[in-house]
């Protein structure tokens, strides 16, 4: 495994805090960790699965701060679809190149954060209901899974959007179920990244004890702080998704 030195390592550990408490907010913090560790010589696989592998105890810790609010009836048909999902994505993550589809994933967050900007309400308010949850639970839970098990970036900014503008939640109910739905798909294609690809667990383990502070301030947040805030939270982490992705595909 590649070195790095202590004041490298401070950095990185401060910086697993803060990220996990975006990703108990509304998803995102693999933003801040992966383009780090990369920068610090662990590459990109390494940094990928690295992160991964911190970031599920981070997420186990927001999911049992959460647990006796989110909605498991609701949820569970998503979860299980969400693990499928989850499953297809990180094996053929293992097969094809996954740069041909970077740019979709690109347009898909400028919708959607051109879309949140000039609908006021969205999320602050109970929206009328597009599809039945039958159908959104099982459709997105096989997508979304797929897409995190795949790529990764923003799975929880997906769950939140897709929640609060087809099924009708508000983003504070729909950022305490993604909790769920993100930890299936992302329990599952731990498992998958643990056996097939490398992981620098020394580090990783370390990440993940800063990480579970930062989710469980994160939680407390989601839990005391009204949906408007949460939105605001949930708009800048899309907006610098959408400003690191654009670097990396086009000007990088």
């Amino acid at each position: 495994m590649p070195e790095i030195s202590i004041i490298q390592e401070i950095i990185v550990l401060i910086s697993a805090l803060f990220a996990g408490f975006i990703d108990a907010i509304c998803g995102g913090g693999g933003l801040i960790i992966i383009p780090m560790l990369i920068a610090f010589g662990l590459g990109e696989q390494l940094a990928i699965s690295t992160h991964k592998f911190q970031a599920m105890f981070a997420m186990c810790c927001s999911f049992s701060t959460l647990f006796k609010y989110i909605e498991f009836k609701k949820v569970f048909i998503g979860m299980i679809f969400s693990i499928i999902g989850g499953i297809l994505g990180a094996r053929v993550l293992l097969i094809i190149n996954p740069e041909p589809l970077k740019p979709i994933i690109l347009f898909t967050l400028l919708l959607i954060f051109i879309y949140s900007i000039f609908n006021s309400k969205l999320g602050s308010i109970k929206a009328k209901q597009i599809i039945s949850e039958k159908l959104f639970y099982p459709f997105f839970g096989l997508l979304i899974g797929f897409y995190d098990g795949f790529l990764g970036p923003a799975t929880g900014s997906f769950w939140i959007f897709t929640s609060i503008s087809l099924i009708g939640q508000d983003i504070k109910q729909a950022s305490i179920n993604a909790k769920a739905l993100c930890m299936a798909s992302g329990m599952i294609s731990l498992i998958i990244f643990m056996i097939d690809f490398k992981i620098y667990y020394s580090l990783g383990l370390k990440m993940a004890m800063c990480g579970i502070f930062g989710a469980f301030l994160g939680a407390k947040f989601v839990l005391k702080y009204k949906s408007d805030s949460i939105k605001k939270i949930f708009l800048v982490i899309v907006f610098i998704t959408l400003l690191k992705l654009t670097y990396e595909y086009y000007l990088k």
